[in-house]
């Protein structure tokens, strides 16, 4: 080997760290992303390094920044843990993390600068309330208030379904409680409205209001403020195109592919049961039960004066709760282990009446 070469092999030795010099390689975890959509938990998930070489990763730890603060160690998780749940967390706090991931060589321990590699930070993400107001109008008895009276609307997380939902609008006098109980929900808040009035804000007038927590409180919105993006945005649906209504369920036969919206590869779409309207109830809602007797799970995505998705378990029977009657177009999927079995149906429900639809679609048969 030439001189000059000899030497260039020489100083790129030498700059290598001790572990890389021996094969060993342990490179920092990464693709960290948070979860902070439900209230009083931040959730963390990351990827472990792909190509280590001759290193055993033992442990990852959990950094946390609150705010504008010093970085400390929150927890640790054993080695072929990529996951923690963070729920110290305080209301209204931002919080920015990063993994810390700590390794051994294999027969022998690593230089200093190598047993431990740091992800990127990210972050900073807001630890959510319990429950958000959004403000749809202001009505002051005279403009600069304080008395009068305000719609608003209250975000709360669903446990049960692991979403936000937000409640009908709804109105409140000064001196008002801040939410209520009713079919569509316990949205009740422990807040109390203070004071309304119109001024000019950022963009032209808008309406104010100032509502007393539980906790004695004070908090200023404005129909031009919303809660936070996990709150108030909500994730993309894919719009299905809407089609005939088809002509069968079980045991009859499907409509031509050509006319229906099957995706490629899957069955084209039965008939959704239409719902049996089963009693009156009070108010102008609309209760639909949907029952899922096939042995899959169901998903089903409906549309109309109401919107949303939900998810039934095979041999139950979930409750949904509509704002109004009217006409809904709905679109099921039953996922089976090799195929999809779609289904859709154009309807209409009248409010004051609960309903009940009953799935019994078979999943397709098996290819041969």
């Amino acid at each position: 080997m030439p001189t000059h070469l000899r030497c260039l092999a020489l100083l790129l030795a030498l700059a290598a760290p001790a572990g890389a010099q021996e094969g060993f390689v342990h490179d920092p975890p990464h693709g960290l992303v948070l979860d902070e959509r439900e209230p009083g938990r931040i959730q963390l998930v990351w990827v472990p390094a792909e190509d280590n070489q001759r290193v055993t990763v033992h442990a990852y730890h959990v950094w946390r920044r609150e705010g504008t603060g010093d970085w400390v160690q929150l927890a640790s998780t054993k080695g072929d843990v990529t996951y923690y749940n963070d729920r110290r967390v305080t209301p209204g706090q931002a919080y920015a993390y990063r993994i810390v991931s700590e390794a051994v060589g294999t027969g022998r321990l690593l230089p200093p600068e190598q047993a431990r590699r740091q992800s990127e930070a990210v972050g900073p993400v807001l630890a959510l309330e319990p429950w958000y107001l959004s403000v749809e109008r202001v009505t002051p008895t005279r403009p600069e208030g304080p008395d009068g009276s305000a719609w608003l609307r209250v975000h709360r997380w669903a446990t049960e379904r692991g979403a936000w939902e937000a409640s009908d609008g709804f109105g409140v006098r000064t001196g008002g409680a801040i939410g209520q109980d009713s079919l569509a929900g316990d949205y009740r808040t422990g807040a109390t409205l203070v004071a309304v009035w119109e001024a000019e804000a950022e963009g032209g007038p808008a309406g104010f209001v100032r509502y007393r927590r539980a906790d004695g409180e004070e908090v200023e919105l404005s129909t031009r403020d919303a809660p936070p993006g996990p709150v108030w945005k909500d994730a993309p649906r894919t719009r299905v195109r809407r089609a005939p209504p088809p002509e069968t369920i079980e045991g009859s036969r499907e409509r031509p592919a050509a006319r229906g919206t099957a995706r490629p590869g899957e069955p084209a779409p039965l008939r959704f049961p239409e719902p049996t309207r089963l009693e009156t109830i009070t108010g102008s809602k609309v209760l639909w039960e949907v029952e899922n007797q096939t042995s899959y799970r169901l998903s089903v995505y409906y549309d109309g004066p109401s919107t949303g998705r939900a998810v039934v378990e095979p041999g139950e029977t979930i409750v949904l709760r509509l704002v109004r009657g009217g006409d809904y177009f709905v679109f099921g999927r039953v996922a089976t282990t090799d195929t999809v079995r779609p289904a859709e149906g154009q309807f209409s429900m009248l409010s004051g009446y609960r309903y009940r639809s009953t799935f019994t679609v078979a999943a397709a048969p098996r290819g041969p």
